[in-house]
């Protein structure tokens, strides 16, 4: 197994996407999958999907539905941990004329797995006792990721929110 030691670099909005997915659970028992999809350069999330399962359709369908901001390629990493498996991603992002994938060995990025953790801490642990549907968890998740990039600062953004930086009104730096 051959391991990487160069570091993806972020330099501007747009350039790298990120996706992973997350199982919630509800008061009621039930888990639903929240599966984001982030702006590598400002730590923005651009769309989500929240569903039934983390099936590869749910991402396919996520993808397609952030198109809609993308104007030009962008390199997409998977973070889910069957991502690398599944031929049928792969299959989708070698036909797609915006996404392509990451240069072969690219490290592992973290940034979903850092979100995960705080989207946890500040929300979730908190709220999931008072959600009862898949539609109130979005609702509550809608609302959440709203704050998340507009309101709140991060260490990583230069102490802005990620909307901030993704619009070009500061740099991160």
């Amino acid at each position: 197994m051959s391991t990487s030691t160069k570091k993806v670099v972020f330099t501007r909005p747009y350039e790298h996407l990120i996706i992973g997915t997350c199982a919630l659970e509800i008061a009621t028992g039930k888990y639903f999958y929240f599966t984001p999809v982030m702006d590598g350069f400002s730590r923005a999330i651009l769309n989500f999907s929240v569903g039934l399962s983390y099936h590869d359709d749910v991402f396919i369908a996520t993808l397609n539905q952030t198109l809609t901001v993308l104007k030009s390629p962008v390199i997409l990493h998977l973070t889910h941990k069957d991502a690398a498996k599944s031929y049928k991603l792969h299959d989708y992002i070698a036909k797609s004329p915006i996404y392509t994938a990451p240069e072969p060995n690219t490290p592992r990025l973290m940034h979903m797995t850092t979100f995960f953790a705080m989207l946890k801490k500040e929300f979730y642990n908190d709220h999931y006792e008072e959600i009862n549907s898949q539609q109130e968890l979005a609702d509550e998740l809608k609302e959440w990721v709203y704050y998340y990039n507009y309101e709140r600062t991060q260490s990583a953004t230069g102490g802005y929110p990620p909307i901030n930086v993704l619009n070009g009104l500061v740099s991160p730096n």
